[in-house]
């Protein structure tokens, strides 16, 4: 009788931990791409938010190429997020034009984080929304169906003008009511 119990409660606690990952497995949404000796993915915390919901994007680079490290550059952050429904809704990152380097090293995951930045117009029909949706700390979006997209923003040569690292990852959202 004992094992009968055993057995049971065996069966209950895998069943448990199977749909405990199965469910977080789901919330995560990603994208990835790779180029030039590079893979990016770009997460959010998962596929479908509500608009009281904050909106967590991330991306991560790392470099696979033949050597143990290599130099980037780029102005800072070296990776820009832009976010659209498609219509009027656009925001992207603002980044310094400086021509830093960075030098990454083989097999180690680099991680940055998407934030809201973007600028507005003072005299634009929508000045009012966009200035109070920057000011909020938390990214929280009207209802609609939105595309993120991470771009590699960097170059591996100082030249004015070299070519981007050709990394370019999307993934799509949908927050409702």
């Amino acid at each position: 009788m004992k094992n009968l119990y055993f057995i049971i409660f065996y069966c209950f606690l895998t069943f448990g931990l199977c749909a405990c990952a199965a469910e977080r497995e789901d919330e995560i949404n990603s994208g990835s791409c790779s180029a030039n000796d590079f893979e990016m993915a770009l997460f959010s915390g998962k596929k479908t938010y509500k608009t009281t919901e904050a909106i967590e994007i991330w991306a991560e680079l790392e470099y696979v190429g033949e050597g143990g490290n290599i130099t980037i550059w780029s102005g800072i952050p070296p990776l820009s997020f832009s976010l659209t429904d498609g219509g009027d809704f656009n925001i992207g990152t603002i980044t310094l034009t400086v021509l830093k380097p960075t030098t990454l090293e083989k097999g180690e995951i680099y991680s940055f984080k998407g934030d809201k930045d973007s600028g507005w117009l003072p005299k634009d029909s929508t000045a009012g929304y966009w200035e109070t949706f920057l000011v909020e700390e938390d990214m929280r979006l009207p209802a609609g169906k939105y595309t993120i997209t991470a771009e590699g923003d960097f170059a591996l040569s100082d030249k004015y003008g070299a070519e981007k690292s050709g990394l370019l990852c999307e993934i799509e959202i949908e927050v409702i009511q």
